[in-house]
């Protein structure tokens, strides 16, 4: 592990601001770029407004949050879906909120697009699967029986916590869109007797015990993409708030390889389903009436999954965890505004915006000793030394031993992280101390007790 010298230099920390001013003359690079990958401003300009004409009359938002707001206003008929346009930066998304009717009408007789659904949080939802392993590290593998043994691991899991009987491949929509590279397919399960879970987060009990099984057991194991260390076949980290899942007969973004329904899915008669039955069968939130469902109720088998302490009502509560990191109990945690340590936030806000922040306690239920920082629009992962195409990173703050590190979502990093870098001497005295952090019980009296200590050091 590296060693980094701690100074009272604010350059390291907070980047260098100084080439905010530098010579634009300075910059031009039009010279060392070759032609034949340069794209006009002009070419991007048309091929955005074609996209959006494409588009007529949907309600298009930039962020997230407007999209939901948009659709609790105008009733449960509502849905989000999230798309990616050709001129966008790679992983960056828009919003569109309209009915499921209304969106099929115009998506069924499109193509190459790049369309998500979005499973919003606490809402009732279908369980699924996301499989992937790359060929070129599990090369000997046998496929029929991967998808065998981890079937087993499913129904065995389900039988086991809730009772339930599952019939795979019969009672299972399995969309694929594998390559010569990587099989990857999409499965989202129907239950009898309407069956969902209240939410994707409230699913995470149950994959954590799937995923248990199946590694005691060593079956429906595959190798990562480097081949240095063995996985589950199905992605663990698709049950997060607000999550994106992508659509039946879209790819993602620059590829050409569409969900279509597998051939080894049992689900219909063979040549009896619509393309349109398809994408409805296909949605992880139901289509059908919420009135008529059937929710299953989660077994808390590591009660610190579950465990909140939500203080204020602007406060996000989590269900879930960081890597398995956030499992102690939430203390405080917000989105869109700042966190009780502002020298913290300033840390990113300068070139990128935080999306969430979490406050926690440790093993020992001291408060707020670790702090972690999800960031939006950053996907740089120090452990593989460039951008990820679909997850993102997060940094923590250990309050305790003043230092940070970055860890990212992506299932091939877990466990790994950065270099553990130390908080500079100016941002260590802006903490609060654990004794003052002890007594503030809101959010509000920790701020407070921040803007405080670094009102008194600027001073």
């Amino acid at each position: 592990m590296e060693e980094y010298e701690i100074g009272e230099s604010e350059y390291w920390f907070y980047g260098d601001r100084i080439l905010q001013n530098r010579n634009p003359t300075n910059c031009d690079l039009s010279g060392s770029i070759n032609p034949k990958y340069s794209v006009s401003v002009s070419d991007k300009r048309i091929r955005k407004k074609l996209f959006e004409e494409l588009l007529g009359s949907f309600n298009v938002f930039s962020r997230q949050r407007d999209a939901l707001e948009t659709k609790a206003s105008k009733g449960a008929k509502y849905r989000v879906f999230s798309f990616e346009s050709p001129d966008s930066k790679e992983g960056q998304r828009r919003f569109l909120v309209t009915t499921v009717e209304r969106f099929w009408q115009w998506y069924e007789n499109r193509q190459n697009l790049s369309f998500y659904e979005l499973i919003p949080d606490e809402t009732p939802c279908r369980l699924y699967f996301d499989l992937e392993f790359y060929r070129a590290t599990n090369a000997n593998v046998d496929e029929k029986k991967l998808i065998n043994d981890f079937n087993c691991c499913v129904v065995e899991t389900m039988q086991n916590m809730f009772n339930i009987d599952l019939i795979p491949n019969q009672q299972m929509i399995i969309l694929d869109s594998s390559t010569s590279t990587k099989f990857s397919e999409h499965v989202i399960v129907h239950f009898h007797e309407k069956y969902f879970f209240s939410s994707n987060v409230s699913m995470k009990p149950f994959i954590l015990m799937l995923e248990k099984n199946m590694i005691s057991s060593n079956r429906g194991i595959v190798w990562n993409k480097d081949g240095t260390r063995q996985i589950p076949l199905f992605d663990v980290g698709v049950y997060t708030r607000n999550r994106n899942f992508r659509l039946y007969l879209s790819s993602k973004i620059g590829k050409n390889n569409p969900l279509i329904l597998s051939c080894r899915c049992d689900f219909y008669q063979p040549g009896t389903a619509t393309k349109k039955q398809i994408f409805l069968d296909s949605l992880v939130v139901p289509s059908v009436r919420l009135e008529d469902i059937n929710i299953i109720n989660s077994i808390n088998t590591c009660t610190s999954i579950n465990e909140v302490s939500q203080i204020d009502s602007g406060l996000l509560s989590c269900h879930g965890s960081f890597d398995r990191e956030c499992s102690n109990s939430v203390v405080l945690s917000g989105q869109g505004f700042a966190s009780p340590y502002p020298f913290l936030d300033q840390r990113w806000k300068e070139t990128v915006s935080i999306r969430m922040w979490k406050l926690v306690k440790d093993e020992s239920k001291r408060i707020c000793r670790i702090i972690y920082y999800v960031l939006a629009n950053c996907r740089y992962c120090f452990n593989i030394g460039r951008e990820h195409k679909s997850n993102g990173t997060y940094w923590t703050v250990d309050l305790e031993k003043l230092i940070f590190y970055q860890k990212c979502f992506d299932i091939d990093c877990r466990g790994a992280s950065s270099n553990h870098f130390p908080l500079p001497n100016f941002v260590r005295q802006s903490i609060p101390a654990a004794d003052d952090v002890s007594q503030a019980h809101d959010y509000n009296a920790l701020q407070t007790e921040a803007k405080r200590i670094v009102i008194n050091l600027n001073e």
